[in-house]
C-alpha cells in the first residue's frame, strides 16, 4: 500500500499539466500513487497524461466521459489505495517536498487530517503569488496541537492530506456527489 494517493482531477488543462505532474513525480516521497482522473478533456490533456504513465509506474490514468468535477473526484477516491488521500488540481503544483513533510507530520502526531498552507496567484494588477495560512496562530493555539503545518508549503494550491476514513458525501457540481472525509 502507498504511504500516499495523490488524486489530480483534470480537464482541458493542458497549459498547466506538465508542471503539475512534474511536481507530483518528482516528489521526495516516492512512495506515492498518482491518480489522474479526466473528465473528458476535448484538448491534449489526455495525450499528455498518456505519456506520463509510460514514463512513471506510479501514474495511472482514467478517461472517461465529462460528468463533472464531484464524479471525477468520487472515481479517484475509489481507486486510490494509499494510507492517506492527497488532491492536487491540474493546474496547480506543489513543492517538491510537500507530500513528505505533510506525510511525516502526520505520522509523527498520529493525526488524520494535516493541511498545508499555499500561494494564492495573482495576474491583475501585477502577477504575484501570496502566502495564505491555513489558520491564524491564535486559532492554531486553541484548536491544534501540535501546530504542524506551520513552514509546510505548496505553491498556488490548497492541499490536505486525509487518512483514509469512512467516506461520506457532499453535493458536488451539476447534482453529482463527490466523497469527502469527515472532518
Amino acid at each position: 500500500m502507498p504511504k500516499v494517493s495523490v488524486v489530480v482531477p483534470v480537464y482541458n488543462v493542458e497549459k498547466y499539466l506538465e508542471q503539475c505532474l512534474d511536481s507530483i513525480v518528482n516528489q521526495t516521497l516516492k512512495d506515492i500513487e498518482i491518480i489522474c482522473v479526466d473528465d473528458g478533456s476535448t484538448d491534449k490533456s489526455g495525450e499528455i497524461l498518456d505519456k506520463y504513465v509510460t514514463e512513471d509506474d506510479r501514474v495511472k490514468v482514467i478517461h472517461k466521459k465529462n460528468s463533472g468535477y464531484g464524479n471525477s473526484m468520487n472515481i479517484g477516491f475509489d481507486a486510490a489505495q494509499g494510507e492517506y488521500i492527497g488532491i492536487i488540481e491540474s493546474d496547480d503544483y506543489a513543492e517538491l517536498n510537500m507530500f513528505e513533510s505533510l506525510y511525516e507530520c502526520a505520522v509523527e502526531n498520529n493525526l488524520d487530517v494535516v493541511k498545508s498552507e499555499y500561494f494564492f496567484y495573482f495576474s491583475i494588477p501585477i502577477e504575484r503569488n501570496e502566502k495564505q495560512d491555513v489558520f491564524s496562530e491564535v486559532m492554531c493555539s486553541r484548536i491544534f496541537k501540535p501546530l504542524c503545518f506551520s513552514n509546510i508549503n505548496s505553491r498556488l494550491n490548497d492541499l490536505i492530506l486525509t487518512k483514509v476514513l469512512e467516506i461520506g458525501t457532499i453535493s458536488g457540481k451539476h447534482g453529482t456527489q463527490s466523497k469527502q472525509p469527515p472532518l
